[in-house]
């Protein structure tokens, strides 16, 4: 039986997290446009992900997808380091922050095992990310570990089948393609890809 984490790689690989609608064939317009996108998806993001604040701190987000929040954090003077199952994810947030002359340590890894050491960050972010993971606990747990313990701070996000996200995927999903009595929960797994059916998603 297929490993459920490589068939969600092979899935991000395919295009990184929030790529889809951003097929402008210029590359700078096109990260212009998938930041345009998020802000006007997830207007909320900012709010909680505080990146004003993040200036000299060392921060891990668990799940980069494109990169359009890690480069945010970078850009507001974070030292970065990031992870993401999906190497093209990878290539992606690389090259956007190459066009902008800007640095992190991104690796290929899961949510479950985070290859960095004990209380090495004093932030650690994941939007999206853990819920879908074959063993959240254990995502949670890394998260902690990697933490720094006096003062660290967490900003992670999980999806609630009533909330905006969810509300917008079965828009998108469901009424706008002709199909209004589709059930939440399975537009869910399609847009989102639930643990049932892909494992561990990184976006």
């Amino acid at each position: 039986m297929d490993n459920p984490k490589d068939a969600v790689r092979r899935f991000w690989n395919q295009a990184p997290c929030g790529t889809r609608d951003a097929a402008d064939p210029d590359e700078i317009q096109a990260f212009r446009e998938l930041e345009r996108q998020r802000d006007d998806r997830e207007p909320f993001i900012s709010r909680y992900a505080r990146f004003d604040e993040a200036r000299g701190k060392a921060l891990l987000e668990v799940g980069v997808g494109a990169g359009t929040d890690h480069i945010r954090f970078a850009r507001a003077g974070a030292k970065c380091a990031g992870v993401d199952l999906s190497e093209v994810s990878l290539e992606t947030t690389r090259r956007r922050f190459a066009i902008e002359g800007l640095a992190s340590d991104l690796r290929v890894a899961d949510a479950e095992h985070l290859p960095f050491h004990d209380g090495q960050f004093d932030l650690v972010y994941s939007w999206g990310v853990i819920h879908h993971t074959p063993d959240t606990a254990a995502a949670a747990r890394e998260i902690l570990r990697v933490l720094r313990p006096d003062g660290g701070r967490f900003c992670v996000m999980v999806y609630n089948r009533r909330s905006l996200v969810a509300a917008q995927a079965w828009f998108m999903f469901a009424a706008v393609k002709g199909n209004p009595m589709r059930r939440v929960s399975d537009v869910n797994r399609q847009s989102h890809r639930e643990p049932r059916d892909e494992g561990i998603h990184q976006s």
